[in-house]
């Protein structure tokens, strides 16, 4: 595939991911639930952690990859088991995604497994919940699938995700 093309679908995949990660923190609930102080806290030192760790490129780029995509699925956890866990999806989930969406652009090796789970595991998820017109349900549905197949054809693309280094 074409070097520029690649770039331009990346580019998509980004401003979708971070588009869509700040209109999912704006309306987290973590600023419309009532909650203990502790678990405000827990949420917001986790998200600073994932973006320290990221942003500092702490480690081989499994490190940042698995970090974020593990949280996630912890979070999930947590909100299966108990309503907290909601809050602190609320806030991991917008923050991976602004992650991977920053981490593509530069082109961090490991943003785009990130990015992957974001579009096809948490953003259906999050949708489940968040009550849409079917418009724009169905709209949201075919940006996420446009993003995971984007992501999927520019994996191994020139200027595509792989970088070799971290």
């Amino acid at each position: 595939m074409d070097t520029c093309v690649v770039r331009a679908l990346r580019g998509f995949v980004v401003a979708s991911l971070l588009g869509g990660g700040a209109l999912l923190l704006a309306f987290a609930r973590i600023v419309q639930v009532a909650a203990e102080p502790w678990v405000y806290f827990t949420a917001i030192l986790w998200a600073a952690a994932l973006v320290l760790l990221t942003m500092l490129r702490v480690g081989p780029h499994v490190v940042p990859s698995a970090s974020l995509i593990a949280s996630l699925l912890l979070g999930i956890a947590w909100a299966h088991l108990e309503s907290n866990g909601h809050l602190v999806l609320s806030a991991l989930g917008p923050v991976a995604a602004i992650l991977a969406g920053i981490g593509l652009a530069r082109g961090d090796r490991w943003a785009w497994p990130v990015g992957l789970v974001v579009v096809a595991g948490i953003g259906p998820l999050f949708l489940t919940f968040v009550p849409l017109p079917t418009g724009v349900y169905a709209a949201a549905m075919a940006l996420l699938v446009a993003d995971a197949i984007v992501l999927l054809l520019i994996r191994d693309g020139p200027a595509g995700a792989a970088r070799t280094s971290v």
